[in-house]
């Protein structure tokens, strides 16, 4: 007996890894090919043998790499923002900036410090 039910609709897998290669989303994907993300992922695991996780992981890193090389590119042909943010981003480099505290640090009370803070302003102002 032949089952019945709406018959499935091909799902174009090329632009899928075109979408993927742009690092598209599952739900971005659904939108443009006209899916359910249930429908993308029962249709993954039939017809390519693997979660869509798996398959986005696999389709998504050429266009990470190229998109790394790119930036790399842009920043050794001078681009000195793309240097700094990719100093930042691979070589864990951050902007600082350093206090040098000096003097004894001794335990004393918010009445102590309000005081000292009046006494310094006074002797700022010239008032003693």
């Amino acid at each position: 007996m032949a089952e019945m039910g709406r018959p499935l609709l091909p799902v174009d897998w090329a632009l899928v890894d075109k979408l993927l290669a742009i690092q598209c989303t599952k739900l971005e994907i659904c939108g443009v090919i006209g899916v359910s993300d249930d429908t993308l992922s029962r249709r993954c695991h039939d017809e390519k043998g693997t979660t869509f996780a798996e398959y986005s992981i696999q389709k998504k890193t050429p266009g990470r790499m190229n998109l790394r090389r790119k930036q790399f590119e842009v920043a050794l042909s001078g681009n000195v923002s793309m240097l700094i943010w990719l100093g930042k981003q691979i070589l864990d480099q951050k902007d600082k900036s350093e206090v040098e505290l000096s003097g004894k640090v001794d335990d004393i009370s918010e009445i102590d410090l309000d005081k000292r803070i009046e006494e310094k302003m006074l002797k700022l102002k010239g008032v003693e």
